[in-house]
């Protein structure tokens, strides 16, 4: 065993993946007809903060907490890439005009979790990581 100043590398590796991972997984497994469905939820601790200035000068953020549903299989995937994730999260929802940002919270949020599933799709060039949908939860916009 090395000692504890010098980690062996196996060890270092372990490390990395572990302060990738900076989230929460839930495994569900339910009836699909025929066989059984299984869905992994991937819950992002932290909220993915946005400012903006809006057309008059205005300042002011955004901030919301996602949940990812995919397969199962994609969890530890989507929980290595959570970086990558919250980059394209943020860079799509800079880019988006406040007012439109504004009414897909109000009221068109899957309209919203598309658009972030595909800016994460073309982020980390694995066509969605078979992201069944985005769950938001806390939005605060001031």
């Amino acid at each position: 065993r090395p000692p504890r100043s010098t980690q062996g590398v196996s060890s270092a590796a372990s490390d990395v993946y572990k302060r990738q991972m900076v989230g929460s997984v839930l495994i569900l497994v339910g009836c699909g007809g025929e066989k059984a469905v299984t869905y992994g939820y991937y819950d992002f601790s932290e909220a993915v903060i946005v400012n903006y200035v809006d057309g008059e000068g205005n300042k002011g953020y955004v901030s919301l907490k996602l949940t990812v549903e995919l397969p199962d299989a994609n969890v530890v995937t989507i929980g290595t890439m959570s970086q990558r994730v919250r980059h394209a999260t943020v860079l799509y929802l800079k880019n988006m005009d406040p007012v439109q940002l504004t009414n897909y919270i109000a009221s068109d949020q899957e309209a919203l979790a598309d658009g972030i599933k595909e800016a994460i799709g073309e982020e980390t060039k694995q066509e969605n990581l078979g992201i069944n949908r985005i769950l938001f939860r806390d939005f605060v916009m001031q």
